[in-house]
């Protein structure tokens, strides 16, 4: 005879988290325990099957190309769920809310790896109409996966917590990545989290992780006349030689790296570039000037895919040019590391990235006196502010306006 407080369950296929928009939910086995004083727990398993509303009908697929497929992947999961419940029943533990969900983690999610739920979470957001950019969801997953690599590991739930933040932070950081990057993989990453909340995946403890960028400042640098020169006059080879060529292409029109690639014939109108930005979606206009054509005039268009390149394969093939150019002067970095803040030297080659030369490109036009609208009709930037922030005025500019300002007072 059972005890008073011995209960009994059911185990149901259910749909969750249904989009008003698509109509299209995910499968959760969910377990409705019941003690004899008739109070009703529920217990969720998330799976990673996903269906529309009007297809799926007490518990069965109907309607649809691969139905039986998918209710065998189904039947599967709830399966997994039963013998989680009898593995606790041969321990005597009692089925409850409590100790169903203290197993999860042996069961339903735990084997999946992060990259498979930064997916779900993708295709979720997808699902809904709130994700039609997935650039940054790819970008994210290449990093966890090249992190991965580096670490010679799988990350898994158990793996998302502060250590996992903080190695990621560091792995970027090595690999050069600007703050504003950083800050973007991080948010997709959180909204990730959330989602895999929302679908009880995971606990609310991703909200307690600390996502802030250790680095307070780092002295981006702009490049010197003298440099500019160096580069100009240098001629490498291969991959070398194509990033050479693609720094230069940048710094001589201020545009972002992803964007040189529209640098084409049929977009080169009346000695006018002309293309639609990537990032900000606005047309931009610049003139082609003399050394920027005899530079263009060097590539063959023809061959064009031997001169792509990843921004990331980039930023590091450029390091080895200022390294082997011996471009080497110390730029300031100044970074936080356990509430301490630290000030170090670092050779150029080490710090320098794609958009070292968007910067560089920016501060000439503003110390040759053009109008911070007049650059950012060039530049694409969203706003005014965002112009001035990249703008660095070379000491030797400052002494010599300073100069011309003290002739306005003429002691003698």
């Amino acid at each position: 005879m059972k005890s008073m407080n011995q209960k009994h369950h059911k185990v149901r296929a259910i749909l969750l988290n249904v989009s008003k928009v698509s109509q299209i939910g995910t499968i959760n086995i969910v377990v409705y325990t019941y003690s004899i004083d008739g109070k009703k727990e529920i217990t969720y398993f998330p799976t990673a099957i996903r269906i529309q509303k009007p297809k799926f009908n007490k518990g069965i697929v109907k309607g649809i190309k691969g139905s039986d497929s998918i209710n065998n992947q189904i039947q599967e999961e709830i399966l997994k769920v039963n013998d989680l419940i009898k593995k606790l029943e041969v321990q005597n533990i009692p089925i409850t809310k409590e100790t169903l969900n203290q197993s999860k983690e042996k069961n339903s999610y735990s084997f999946y790896t992060l990259v498979q739920l930064i997916e779900f979470s993708k295709q979720y957001k997808e699902d809904n109409n709130k994700n039609k950019n997935t650039n940054s969801y790819n970008s994210l997953i290449l990093n966890v996966q090249e992190l991965e690599k580096e670490q010679n590991k799988t990350f898994k739930i158990s793996n998302i917590n502060q250590k996992l933040i903080n190695d990621l932070l560091t792995y970027w950081r090595k690999k050069g990545l600007k703050s504003s990057t950083q800050n973007n993989y991080l948010r997709h990453l959180k909204a990730s989290f959330l989602v895999l909340y929302k679908n009880n995946i995971i606990d609310d403890s991703f909200n307690r992780l600390d996502y802030s960028l250790k680095v307070v400042e780092s002295d981006l640098p702009t490049l010197l006349d003298s440099e500019i020169q160096v580069l100009l006059k240098s001629k490498l080879a291969n991959t070398e030689e194509m990033a050479r060529i693609k720094f230069l292409i940048q710094m001589m029109t201020g545009l972002r790296f992803s964007d040189l690639d529209q640098i084409i014939p049929k977009n080169i109108i009346n000695n006018t570039i002309n293309i639609f930005l990537e990032k900000n979606e606005v047309p931009v206009k610049i003139p082609v000037h003399n050394n920027l054509k005899i530079l263009l005039n060097s590539v063959d268009f023809n061959v064009r895919d031997n001169l792509k390149i990843n921004i990331n394969h980039f930023n590091t093939v450029i390091k080895k040019v200022f390294k082997k150019l011996e471009l080497n002067r110390p730029i300031q970095t100044i970074e936080e590391r356990d509430g301490l803040i630290i000030t170090k030297n670092k050779p150029l080659n080490r710090v320098i990235s794609s958009h070292a030369a968007r910067r560089t490109a920016i501060s000439i036009l503003s110390e040759l006196g053009l109008s911070i609208a007049e650059i950012q009709s060039i530049t694409g930037h969203r706003d005014i502010n965002s112009v001035v922030r990249y703008i660095k005025i070379s000491d030797n500019h400052k002494i010599i306006k300073m100069n011309q300002y003290s002739e306005k007072f003429n002691i003698r």
